[in-house]
């Protein structure tokens, strides 16, 4: 009876803590933020970023590296919708309910930030699908 016990905790600890569903997460970075460059196929994101929002009451921030008009934010960890915003507008971020952020170009979305109010901590993930194209400066002719 003991050994078939100690079997069953064995294979328990072996198949629970498989290393290969580690390797599919991404690594948090030591502040929380992480910023990851993809390929521009249009199945893919232009950029994805990563936030941990900390529990009780706490609201981080991230700056997006270029505007964005197009995004999918996600609930990658975390049980319960949390408060999130891109400086205009306010939004309930809902585990398992990508939210799909569309905005004009005139007006981008260049932060988000997210409030987690309960205890465990929330990770976010951000897909931006469009950036604002950057205007080339004007040549100026002198003669």
């Amino acid at each position: 009876m003991k050994i078939i016990l100690l079997s069953l905790t064995l294979l328990f600890l072996i198949f629970g803590f498989s290393p290969a569903q580690a390797e599919n997460l991404p690594t948090l970075a030591q502040n929380g933020v992480e910023v990851q460059q993809l390929s521009k196929s249009p199945l893919k994101p232009l950029k994805s970023y990563f936030l941990n929002v900390l529990g009780g009451g706490s609201r981080q921030s991230i700056k997006l590296d270029s505007p964005a008009t197009r995004l999918i934010i996600y609930v990658q960890r975390g049980e319960k919708p949390i408060r999130c915003g891109d400086c205009t507008k306010t939004y309930n971020c809902i585990p398992g309910k990508p939210l799909k952020i569309n905005v004009d170009p005139a007006t981008p979305i260049k932060k988000i930030w997210a409030e987690n109010r309960y205890e465990k901590l929330v990770r976010l993930r951000l897909d931006v699908l469009e950036e604002v194209s950057n205007p080339e400066p004007e040549s100026r002719n002198q003669s």
